[in-house]
């Protein structure tokens, strides 16, 4: 029933949008899905950069911070 249901454009259907989605959510918003849902909905139904509006990258590269703490803590 889902995969007959397309949107205007006749392109995607439910069903593809609803995995694309919940996909999307579980990888990056697992705690807050029904938060971030209709806000992903729209930008994954419109193929807007999803980057722009939501993290779903994030660098937890310490090291820069670690040499500058250790200057710090040397000069003290």
């Amino acid at each position: 029933m889902l995969i007959k249901a397309v949107n205007q454009a006749g392109k995607d259907d439910l069903a593809l949008h609803l995995r694309n989605l919940f996909g999307f959510l579980l990888l990056h918003y697992p705690g807050q899905a029904f938060e971030k849902f209709e806000e992903a909905s729209y930008l994954l139904k419109n193929n807007a950069d999803i980057n722009k509006f939501l993290k779903t990258f994030d660098v937890r590269d310490y090291s820069r911070v670690a040499t500058n703490e250790t200057s710090y803590i040397e000069q003290m």
